[in-house]
């Protein structure tokens, strides 16, 4: 019975995985936040229908269990730091109150399907334009660059999307050839160099993303800077959360936090 229990137990949690990344890839939305589930939850699926076969093989070659140990304790460690990286992330207000009359908004790319607003990316402009209103006199930074495979620039979709949505274009600015957040931060303040904008700043960005891209502002020099979070469509929510853990760690190798 408790084999049976332990075999649909991973066949159930294996199908959610595999099922809800390949939904995603659907969207033309690809990343370690989607590809690292699909995998896992192929590895559930055959791990359930090859159960009692890998069970047989444990018995016959106790180095095989040894090393199935030693991996079961590394993989619990790594659900541990993953669960600690989540609390932080869950705690992340979806707004930031400012009292700061913001001179300069920059808004992070987040993908352009088909050179389309995506999902996240929406969620970013519609908190844009709410702080455009706010701050009236502030510049837009619009910045991304261009998509693999895409003939189209992050931050023109971006622009084109404000300026639809009735922000005057003379206030726009984009940066169109970044390709990380750093880079966005990096190429972000040299056009303010350029065109004399100034502090204080605020980053626009999704609520998951804002620790890192406050931690890499402040380390490329930025001195008055805040973050606008927008919030995360729960569908997507998990997956990205998962997707900036690793990229947090690629920050953290990279020496841009």
């Amino acid at each position: 019975m408790k084999t049976i229990f332990l075999r649909l137990a991973l066949l159930f949690v294996g199908l959610f995985l595999a099922l809800d990344s390949i939904y995603l890839m659907s969207m033309h939305l690809l990343n370690l936040g989607i590809i690292v589930p699909l995998f896992l939850g192929l590895l559930c699926v055959f791990t359930a229908w090859r159960f009692n076969r890998l069970v047989m093989l444990m018995r016959q070659r106790p180095n095989v269990l040894k090393w199935l140990k030693w991996s079961g304790v590394g993989l619990l460690l790594w659900i541990v730091s993953l669960c600690f990286f989540f609390s932080r992330i869950a705690h992340v207000p979806h707004s930031t109150d400012i009292k700061t009359n913001i001179h300069t908004l920059i808004v992070l790319g987040s993908g352009t399907p088909n050179c389309q607003v995506s999902p996240l990316l929406a969620a970013r402009l519609e908190a844009t334009a709410e702080a455009a209103q706010i701050w009236p006199e502030s510049q837009i930074i619009v910045s991304g660059g261009q998509d693999t495979r895409l003939y189209c620039a992050e931050a023109q979709v971006m622009g084109d999307a404000l300026r639809r949505n009735n922000i005057a274009a003379e206030r726009i600015h984009q940066e169109e050839r970044s390709t990380s957040t750093d880079e966005n931060l990096r190429f972000s303040r040299q056009l303010m160099l350029d065109e004399g904008l100034s502090e204080p700043v605020a980053i626009v960005t999704s609520d998951f993303h804002t620790l890192r891209a406050l931690r890499i502002a402040q380390k490329l020099g930025y001195q008055n800077v805040q973050v606008i979070s927008a919030p995360t469509p729960l569908y997507l929510r998990y997956n990205a959360w998962l997707r900036e853990y690793f990229a947090s760690i690629s920050s953290w190798l990279l020496n841009e936090i």
